[in-house]
């Protein structure tokens, strides 16, 4: 028996979050494992309210057995098919808690980031480590947007597995300090929460936003630069003020 015939296939709400907004699709597979092995940088939307209001949001269709995908989500299997044969390529799937170490250069003010992130690849918290030594701790209370940050079949996050000891002895001496996050608000880039996760950017929107604010996605008139649309249409763009809770 074909393996497309042995298991029927259901159709799922998926969504790119990438913290500014979104980009959706229905995916047709046969489970949501199958969903997050075939596309990178995607989550699987359970929400019945929000599944029933994509239903008139026009969204374009894929199957993960299909030959052509709609934009985005080609980007997206494309990604996870050259991830495939890399070494580590989902080791870290299943894991409940997750912590991260990456110290990154590219700034005026070089810093190390260490992260707890749960199993929908959303911090849950995070430390900053600065040059001088000084830690500073913040939780989804304090960032504009949480975007998934960690997308746990890409290998690229195996080498910065840290153990919880060693974010927990951080975390301790990390003091809390509201007015980091005082900036207005983030702009991420869209081109995925995971690769902007890897950027691990300085501290305001880059996989440094913060998460359930629990606000839905704003409604206004649609831009051609998607930041304001009223609905996502063939994997365009829904923008929100801050993670909805789906």
């Amino acid at each position: 028996m074909a393996r497309s015939d042995a298991v029927s296939k259901t159709r799922f709400l998926v969504l790119n979050d990438y913290g500014m907004g979104g980009t959706w699709w229905w995916v047709h597979a046969r489970s949501e494992q199958e969903v997050l092995e075939t596309f990178a940088d995607v989550e699987v939307v359970h929400s019945e309210a929000t599944r029933a209001e994509a239903k008139t949001w026009g969204l374009d269709e894929a199957d993960v057995d299909g030959p052509t995908t709609p934009p985005g989500s080609a980007e997206a299997r494309a990604e996870r098919d050259a991830q495939r044969g890399m070494p580590g390529f989902g080791a870290l799937v299943g894991r409940d808690l997750l912590y991260l170490s990456r110290r990154w250069d590219e700034d005026d003010a070089p810093m190390i980031y260490l992260m707890e992130v749960g199993p929908d690849g959303r911090r849950l918290r995070q430390v900053e480590l600065t040059e001088d030594g000084t830690a500073y701790r913040s939780t989804p209370e304090d960032w504009p947007f949480n975007p998934p940050c960690v997308d746990r079949y890409d290998p690229a996050w195996v080498p910065f597995v840290i153990g919880r000891e060693e974010f927990e002895a951080r975390w301790t001496r990390a003091v809390h300090d509201p007015s980091r996050w005082d900036r207005g608000p983030a702009r991420p880039s869209p081109s995925g929460p995971a690769r902007l996760a890897r950027a691990l950017l300085a501290p305001v929107g880059h996989c440094r936003t913060g998460p359930e604010d629990r606000v839905r996605p704003r409604t206004a008139s649609s831009t051609s630069s998607g930041t304001t649309l009223r609905r996502p249409r063939n994997g365009r763009v829904r923008s929100w003020s801050g993670s909805p809770s789906w």
